[in-house]
């Protein structure tokens, strides 16, 4: 009975090309899902919309090359746990440098391992307390080495940080953010400017030779929405000289990708 009332209230299939759903055949389990798919040149298709995505992207990275913006490794939670891997690599014996932008800006590695023969491990975040970073280490039985603290009283008990992320990311990265972090620090960031929003919003103005150059260049820089920090305008001065310190954005593994950004003041 209740088969011939199933088959009396079933629809009449759609024309090809289109799938029946639950409601077109009730009582009945859904199949598979299938559609027809039309004849089309694939081939020529494919070709357009590889030349249409590598023409974009070549135009948007023009455009922010001309802007002033260089490749540069991102200062990443990914980097971040890269680095602090170490000390659970066989590496818990160096010394560590943790605390706020004065330690990850101002302490240059190439030159302290110049001096002392040892590059340390740098674990200091703009805007971040030490404390998070100084626990998670102190219950660590693989970090036997030194630890190098930056204390600035409002920046080290403050309540928030800018950072605050970064332990919990140690802990819980997963491995596809681990090989996702590997492809970008492989084949984009040191080849693509446009893909390091911080280096965006703060492009240098010292470049092309010529008011044709630094003078458009420095225009923009007044006039741009991207520009939110008076640091970043104020590098549009009489000096011409990079806006970004050696270390800011040359990564925690004091990595140098690029001559402008990482050149020394």
């Amino acid at each position: 009975m209740s088969m011939e009332r199933a088959s009396a209230t079933t629809r009449e299939p759609f024309a090809t090309g289109f799938r029946l759903t639950a409601a077109d055949r009730p009582g009945v389990a859904q199949p598979v899902p299938e559609r027809d798919i039309p004849a089309q040149p694939w081939r020529p298709i494919a070709l357009a919309a590889t030349l249409m995505f590598l023409a974009m992207v070549g135009t948007w990275e023009w455009h922010w090359r001309d802007f002033g913006v260089t490749p540069s490794y991102r200062n990443s939670n990914g980097q971040w746990a890269q680095q602090r891997r170490r000390i659970n690599a066989g590496e818990g014996n160096k010394i560590v440098l943790i605390g706020s932008s004065r330690m990850l800006f101002d302490v240059q590695l190439p030159v302290w391992e110049r001096m002392t023969g040892e590059r340390p491990i740098q674990l200091a975040m703009e805007g971040t307390s030490a404390m998070p970073t100084l626990e998670d280490l102190a219950g660590d039985p693989d970090f036997t080495g030194r630890l190098l603290i930056d204390i600035t009283p409002l920046g080290f008990f403050a309540a928030e940080s800018t950072r605050a992320d970064i332990v919990p990311y140690y802990h819980k990265q997963s491995p596809s953010e681990r090989i996702g972090n590997w492809l970008s620090m492989t084949f984009l960031e040191p080849y693509l400017a446009f893909d390091d929003p911080i280096s965006r919003s703060r492009p240098s103005c010292e470049g092309k030779a010529g008011p044709s150059g630094r003078e458009r260049r420095c225009a923009r820089c007044r006039a741009s929405s991207s520009i939110t920090t008076s640091t970043a305008i104020r590098g549009c001065g009489a000096r011409s000289r990079p806006i970004l310190p050696i270390t800011r954005w040359c990564g925690n593994d004091g990595r140098r990708p690029s001559a402008i950004r990482c050149r020394p003041r």
